[in-house]
């Protein structure tokens, strides 16, 4: 005797790779327009867009999985953005922010003073 099996068990899910999900999301544009708004469009935010792709690409693809299924991929690759760009000890800290100058200052050096000027005191006593 053949039993019949409902249609839907013979289509076949289309289960998307971790590669997937990640592409698509950046080919929709959100991670980049998540980069514009945190960097405040610091001409970093494409080096950040990339370095937040290749982290997520790196990682394992049973753990996207997972979090792409819970529902929270987004805020997972906006908070890795958050991490990456304010942070100071990180990947991309040492890639791109070691170009930051610092000039250290001799605490003995002679400093030139020069003579308090009251014209700007004066100045604000007049506008108020």
């Amino acid at each position: 005797m053949l039993q019949c099996i409902p249609l839907f068990f013979c289509i076949p899910l289309r289960m998307q790779s971790a590669e997937t999900v990640i592409l698509d999301l950046y080919r929709s544009g959100e991670i980049k327009k998540a980069c514009l708004t945190i960097t405040g469009g610091d001409p970093l935010w494409r080096d950040l867009e990339q370095e937040c792709v290749l982290i997520l690409l790196e990682k394992d693809p049973a753990k996207i999985l997972q979090i792409q299924g819970q529902g929270y991929f987004k805020f997972y690759v906006v908070r890795l953005l958050l991490n990456l760009y304010r942070g100071k000890n990180n990947q991309f800290a040492q890639k791109y922010r070691h170009h930051d100058i610092t000039e250290e200052i001799d605490p003995n050096a002679d400093m030139t003073h020069e003579e308090y000027s009251s014209l700007v005191d004066d100045m604000w006593a007049i506008a108020e």
